[in-house]
């Protein structure tokens, strides 16, 4: 017997969200699906075998009283199921044994009904013009204030390469921690680090976990003892063990090796901090070297050239218009009767 089909609101679409992808065993939704999908041409194919299709159902604002699109993918995988994505609504594993069934199921089952009723007769235009949750790509400099000038991002990128002439030194525990705590200060602007000592300095802001030596520094009477070889070792055992020794601040790493230091970003948002460490090490010519691809990205995006990704419901739409590049929208291609019966 044919479900009741109920109307899909954003507020019942929030009961549909799920963190990580929901398994659901219901064999008259995954039959449900398959026929669906079995009248449309999908979007992809693979060479394992597998299917992908975009689909749109029609979701309603009670406040406007208006009817939205909205995107959401199905994928049949090697194994025969069905994997749903609902953009910003959740994902779903279908599998067809069982008979399980919840709020969940019986809400899917409603939204491919009703995607089933308005796909065949769906237009481009349409899409366009009812669509939400749809991403689109833009230079940051159109959403915010950028950080760098490019000519400040020119003059970061020439004074590292000139920096990358700067004679190599032979690292030791004392000299990394007198740079650490030189970077350190620099980023946290704190006048309390000024009168510390710099491995006091390290002890403050890095996380306490940490490897040796620099999880006992209290204990070693001499830090120039600790050479650039053993630093190297200890590199090693942070990365075996995940620890966070070189994690001056966060998201900024300042790596030691015998003869010169390497400068990283962990956390995308720490990209100021990043480019500030850079700016402190080149200032007091410290021999160093950081990834070049990233160093560039990171000037880009301080000087708003980056591109960034963006969806429709955080900005207003015709502001942007003319510099925002918005994702393609395809639109379902129905099966020919004859398609379907092959």
């Amino acid at each position: 017997m044919e479900r009741e089909k109920e109307r899909i609101t954003f507020e019942k679409l929030t009961n549909l969200f799920t963190l990580g992808t929901m398994h659901i065993k219901n064999e008259a939704l995954y039959n449900k699906i398959e026929k669906f999908v079995n009248a449309y041409h999908p979007e992809r194919e693979f060479p394992n075998g597998e299917k992908s299709w975009v689909f749109y159902f029609p979701c309603e604002d009670e406040e406007e009283g208006k009817e939205y699109l909205i995107p959401f993918f199905i994928n049949k995988i090697r194994n025969g199921n069905f994997w749903v994505k609902i953009r910003d609504g959740g994902e779903f594993l279908i599998e067809k044994d069982g008979k399980e069934e919840n709020k969940k199921e019986e809400l899917l089952f409603s939204l491919i009904n009703r995607a089933m009723e308005i796909q065949g007769s769906l237009t481009k235009e349409e899409i366009e013009s009812k669509i939400v949750y749809r991403y689109g790509k833009i230079q940051r400099k159109y959403l915010c204030e950028p950080e760098l000038t490019k000519e400040e991002g020119k003059k970061v990128l020439k004074d590292y390469e000139r920096n990358r002439k700067t004679k190599r030194i032979n690292i030791n525990l004392d000299i990394y921690l007198n740079v650490a705590a030189m970077v350190i200060r620099g980023i946290v602007n704190d006048p309390e680090l000024e009168s510390l000592k710099p491995k006091e300095v390290y002890d403050r802001s890095v996380d306490f976990r940490r490897v040796y030596p620099f999880n006992r520094l209290n204990e070693i009477k001499n830090l120039k003892e600790i050479s650039g070889e053993q630093l190297l070792k200890s590199v090693k055992e942070d990365r075996k063990t995940a620890c966070h020794t070189f994690e001056i601040t966060s998201g900024v790493v300042l790596f030691p090796s015998k003869r010169e230091f390497f400068v990283g970003l962990r956390e995308l948002g720490a990209y100021m901090e990043y480019l500030k460490a850079i700016e402190i090490l080149i200032k007091n010519k410290i021999p160093f070297s950081t990834d070049k691809k990233l160093l560039k990205d990171m000037i880009n995006f301080a000087t708003g050239e980056a591109i960034v990704e963006v969806m429709d419901i955080e900005i207003p739409k015709e502001n942007y218009s003319k510099v925002i590049e918005w994702e393609e929208l395809p639109v379902p291609k129905p099966k020919s009767k004859l398609e379907i019966r092959e």
